[in-house]
């Protein structure tokens, strides 16, 4: 029989599908209280049901309410039940929406529900022991609730899909509406798009809130950025000529042409920026409004004249002192002075550089000159710089745009023309351009500005600076200059050549990766490249990683990416398995060798659910190419594609499904000789016996690591031997010989405390430490297991969170087993941080249960009734054994406290 049960806003019931109501506000409260529970005592349920009842006369109500509940429903769902215990009917299968929310939570997924509130409208009044109860469970729900909320926060701020940070912010301030670090997201989300009043208010609501409730002012952080709001939205409104300039900039210029017309300033203007940055817009927003006489050129090819007419208008400021070059103008001044606009500087001739320089410099000269350059011309042109030195030249940088100033300008865009767009819209045209307006432009209206710009961009670059530029195309992801030696003819120029490319504006550098600066410019050289070329240089890159210091999951990644440019569909298959192995073991709480500090992505516990459909569609591309194909490499691929996805299965829950899989790898393994998964298979088995608690399967299959590992050499790499000793360890301390499982978790650590270890064996060694402290604990040697517990958090501590939660529940529960009661409280609010962090439960609760007890020799009920509540939510979802005695020791401790 399957039952669905919703606890989560007004709790409702379904048999098979079908809703059951039973009419009666206590008798609901009752069922849903059982079946949240599953298995109950009689006489805690009677004493939370009827307090003010004796126990007989509480049971004799109990019994009562049962019988009606059974005729009501017109089956029983408890007929398990003994005479002490009321259980759940074996033969049910029960679904409650508050299991997803804790897995969920775990996933870092996010889940909407009809309300947050646990058993909304099923308050009991005159009975404060069911209220207290009930209270209790909402607050555990509301926090795990938060905690998701909060940690889909981040992850949605970090990728900037921003109505998610909107509605997920204020989810989380209409449960916590005091919350100011979500607040303050929030207000900065609102700012950077540039809805000042948006921020403002929700800003102001808060500050009412916490004078009217608390009768305090927000914090000096949320006070600082509401005044930094404040002046933005005062300073930097948008410009109505334009749509999308500042109006710092354009007031720079006015200022400018203003201290210029009044005779306070003789400084000119060079306006600078990357090509396509708006420039030019800049310019006629300036000019538009004046209504004056203006002389422009634009210069579009290089070491191009000025046009005479120029120098003669030039000329007549002169008065033909001094330069024979020039020529009066006959012409008379109009009454306000002349602006004169040079584009494209940097194509200016020698000759007629030499000629403005002179002009500009001179004290009499009363035309306003405008030029516009780009960066890389001012940082290499000598005159131009002694012009700004000596304080003839002002300058003006118009940078690309930010996020916010490209989604405020593409807003308006869409507006016009009455159209909607998503936000990874917005987020696509902004990937697309940098920032830059141009590219913007002609990703809104196409016109063939965009390879004009590309053009421009490119001209002038000598043969090696265009070909190591067209080598760098085949990178998408960005490169190292390692990467590029084997494109060159002469590494010893490489150095030189990449900066000159990175000063033009044609590369950019980000975490310590160069990459072309737009993608559109490196698609348009790609495409350039014949198709022979092409594929040349994806295989010479995926054929030479040899000194790139990339990981061993990047390096992987490097070389499927390019196997895969160069159609080389078998090669590709096969290091993407390998990628795809090794990010694995970087979700796998029971695989902790092999994890890199330097190449864990940030956030990386996740992104699993974008790696469970990566692993899905790569385990269908290699079984459709192993269908076509045969040989060796082939089996090799279906080999490690059978092993990932029974590992994955296992690691997800779906234990059966996933140890199928596994055995048949063992089995192909054996067929095709293949130790090195023949081992993996048997590690595999050994995590599944874990998990299901079975020394026997355990013992088994480590028996059979030992002697394949007897058998083999492994190279000079032992941490294959160091594995299987450090499961052999654990064993052996299970099934209780704790002499011959230290002995073996030495060795484990001997051989991964190696310097050559230190980098990739860094978790397994935490991980023996922590066995090696539980032995020495039981063995009585307690300053020996309280140093190996310190060492093996102290591997682990700020380079990932990735075992922390159970590093410090392990020694936390030492220190409370051993009467430090202060240090196991400290240690193991350490383990529930890292469990939020993680999402994940194994052994959480253990941990919450002593926590609780702490509290109860502390005196503080209600801390202890949280812990209880958690604990027990906890351990419905892993049912893990040895944990409903502390669970127990706390509920009675916590029921003895309330009488008293």
């Amino acid at each position: 029989m399957q039952v669905d049960v919703n606890f989560l806003g007004e709790p409702r019931l379904w048999v098979e599908q079908k809703e059951k109501t039973l009419g009666k506000n206590k008798l609901e409260a009752l069922l849903f209280y059982l079946l949240f529970q599953e298995e109950v005592d009689r006489d805690e349920v009677a004493s939370v049901f009827w307090p003010m009842h004796d126990s007989n006369k509480g049971k004799s109500s109990l019994r009562n309410s049962l019988y009606e509940i059974r005729q009501i429903l017109g089956f029983d769902l408890f007929s398990a039940s003994t005479r002490d215990k009321i259980l759940l009917d074996r033969n049910i299968l029960l679904f409650k929406d508050v299991d997803e929310l804790v897995e969920a939570h775990a996933k870092g997924e996010y889940r909407d529900y009809p309300s947050h509130i646990f058993m909304q409208n099923k308050d009991l009044k005159n009975n404060p022991v069911y209220e207290s109860w009930l209270l209790s469970i909402r607050n555990a729900y509301q926090n795990i609730l938060l905690n998701n909320l909060r940690a889909q926060l981040l992850r949605v701020q970090q990728s900037g899909r921003g109505p998610e940070i909107v509605a997920i912010a204020r989810q989380i301030l209409e449960t916590e509406p005091y919350d100011e670090d979500t607040l303050r997201i929030l207000m900065q989300y609102y700012a950077d798009n540039q809805q000042y009043n948006d921020a403002m208010a929700v800003f102001k609501r808060m500050k009412d809130l916490l004078k009217d409730e608390l009768m305090v002012e927000p914090e000096p952080e949320t006070l600082k950025l509401a005044d930094f709001i404040q002046f933005r939205k005062v300073q930097t409104e948008v410009n109505p000529v334009t749509g999308f300039q500042s109006s710092r900039l354009l007031m720079n210029l006015t200022q400018e042409y203003q201290s210029f017309l009044n005779g306070s300033s003789l400084r000119h203007v060079v306006i600078f920026g990357e090509p396509g940055s708006g420039r030019t817009d800049l310019i006629q927003s300036f000019l538009d409004p004046l209504n004056l006489k203006t002389v422009s050129i634009r210069l579009d090819s290089p070491n191009q004249k000025i046009p005479e007419g120029f120098l003669l208008k030039w000329a007549r400021e002169f008065q033909g002192k001094g330069q024979e070059d020039f020529r009066k103008l006959l012409l008379h001044l109009p009454e306000k002075p002349l602006i004169c606009v040079i584009e494209n500087l940097e194509y200016i001739d020698n000759k007629s550089l030499i000629y403005l320089t002179d002009f500009l410099s001179s004290s009499q000269n009363r035309i306003f000159f405008i030029l516009e350059a780009t960066r890389e011309f001012l940082r290499r042109n000598d005159s131009i710089a002694l012009l700004v030195q000596n304080d003839n030249l002002s300058q003006i940088e118009v940078p690309l745009l930010s996020r916010a100033e490209l989604h405020h300008y593409l807003q308006s865009c869409v507006e016009k023309d009455n159209r909607v767009w998503s936000e990874d819209r917005f987020e696509e045209v902004y990937e697309h351009s940098q920032g830059n307006l141009l590219l913007a432009r002609e990703y809104l209206n196409p016109t063939g500005q965009a390879e004009r710009l590309f053009l421009r961009l490119t001209a002038g670059l000598s043969e090696e600076e265009k070909s190591l530029l067209e080598a760098c195309s085949i990178y998408t992801t960005g490169f190292t200059p390692q990467m590029l030696r084997i494109h060159t003819q002469e590494p010893g120029s490489l150095m030189k050549i990449l900066r000159s490319l990175l000063m033009r504006g044609l590369l950019s550098e980000e975490n310590e990766l160069l990459r072309i600066k737009y993608p559109p410019l490196q698609k348009w050289l790609y495409d350039q490249l014949p198709g022979f070329y092409r594929t040349h240089l994806h295989e010479l890159a995926a054929g030479n990683t040899a000194g790139l210091n990339l990981s061993r999951r990047q390096e992987s990644q490097y070389q499927a990416m390019h196997w895969k440019m160069a159609r080389h569909t078998g090669k590709f298959l096969y290091h993407h398995l390998r990628e795809v192995e090794q990010t694995l073991n970087l979700f796998d709480q029971m695989y902790p060798t092999d994890i890199e500090p330097d190449d864990l992505p940030e956030h990386f516990h996740q992104n699993s659910r974008q790696y469970d459909d990566q692993l899905k569609t790569l385990v269908q591309q290699v079984n459709e190419y192993c269908e076509s194909s045969s040989g060796p490499d082939a089996v090799k691929m279906e080999l490690i594609s059978n092993y990932l996805m029974g590992r994955h299965l296992i690691a997800g829950g779906k234990r059966e499904d996933g140890i199928k899989l596994i055995h048949e790898v063992i089995r192909r393994s054996k067929f095709a000789n293949d130790p090195e998964y023949l081992l993996k298979g048997y590690i595999e088995v050994v995590h599944y016996g874990i998990q299901k608690d079975d020394m026997d399967l355990m013992g088994r299959y480590i028996k059979l690591a030992e002697e394949l590992n007897e058998r083999m050499e492994w190279g000079t790499d032992q941490r294959k031997r160091a594995e299987v000793l450090r499961l052999s360890g654990l064993y052996e301390y299970n099934i209780g010989n704790l002499e011959a499982g230290l002995e073996k978790l030495i060795q484990a650590d001997d051989i991964l405390k190696q310097s050559w270890y230190r980098k990739t064996g860094f978790l397994a060694r935490a991980g023996t430490l922590n066995y090696i402290g539980h032995i020495r604990k039981t063995l009585g040697d307690l300053s020996g297991a309280d140093a190996a517990y310190q060492e093996s958090i102290g591997l682990v501590n700020g380079k990932l969170h990735k075992c922390l939660d159970i590093l410090y529940a392990d020694y936390g529960r030492f220190l409370w087993e051993n009467n430090r009661i202060d240090e196991a409280d400290g240690i193991l609010e350490k383990a529930l941080t890292e469990y939020q962090i993680l999402g994940t439960h194994w052994k959480r609760p253990a941990t919450e249960a002593i926590l609780g007890l702490i509290a109860v020799s502390r005196k503080d009920s209600r801390k202890a009734r949280t812990h209880l509540v958690n604990a027990q939510i906890f351990h419905r979802a892993d049912h893990r054994k040895g944990e409903e005695e502390l669970i127990r020791q706390l509920s009675h401790a916590v029921r003895v406290r309330q009488k008293n």
